[in-house]
């Protein structure tokens, strides 16, 4: 019996490490199991935070974008009302020039309903061309449609225009009848007006 006892406890010996063998192998394959997630975890980590970045640089980017569109209509309007002062001055009393600078205002933002209607100098009249091209200068800055042009001006001067129906000066703001007003396009890209730069420059 102490013979069978003693060469049993070899073998349980070895049972023991074996077990310890193979719970140290699960101890390993957890410990590289947790390594891999919190690798994975950190890959996840990174690219939320990378997103996040280039989501705010886009965020950034348009707001920037919204401000300069803001800016260049600003300066495209005071563009607009310094011309037009400068243009129609010989022909339209005051309180008439600053209801036709706020029909602008109204075709610039679509609200078409609120023209106000005033008439040029008996003595000095603006005549037909020279309100087409008007239109037609003021429209391009602002990137109206040829037709809300032709409305706006209609509204604005009808009883220079009683004659002329919206479809005719719709198709016919650009011109090349002489006038008083001629036609003052922009070159690529600006707002600028050419007859303002050569009034500076003189």
């Amino acid at each position: 019996n102490a013979e069978d006892e003693f060469q049993n406890e070899p073998q349980n010996a070895n049972n023991d490490t074996q077990e310890n063998e193979v719970g140290g192998q699960e101890t390993l394959k957890s410990g590289q199991e947790i390594l891999n997630d919190t690798k994975n975890d950190t890959r996840n980590d990174t690219s939320k935070d990378t997103s996040y970045s280039y989501l705010d640089k886009y965020a950034m980017l348009q707001e920037n974008i919204e401000k300069e569109n803001i800016k260049r209509k600003v300066l495209i309007m005071e563009a607009i009302r310094e011309y037009v002062t400068y243009t129609v001055a010989p022909y339209l009393k005051k309180e008439d020039v600053l209801i036709l600078l706020e029909n602008i205002n109204c075709m610039a933002i679509g609200h078409t309903s609120s023209y106000k209607s005033i008439r040029s100098d008996l003595n000095n009249p603006l005549r037909s061309p020279d309100l087409r091209h008007l239109a037609w200068n003021i429209g391009e800055r602002l990137g109206i449609s040829n037709r809300e042009r032709a409305i706006f001006i209609k509204a604005s001067f009808p009883f220079e225009l009683r004659d002329a129906t919206v479809e005719y000066l719709e198709r016919n703001l650009r011109d090349v009848i002489p006038a008083s007003i001629p036609i003052d396009r922009p070159a690529k890209g600006d707002y600028k007006f050419n007859s303002m730069k050569k009034t500076i420059a003189a």
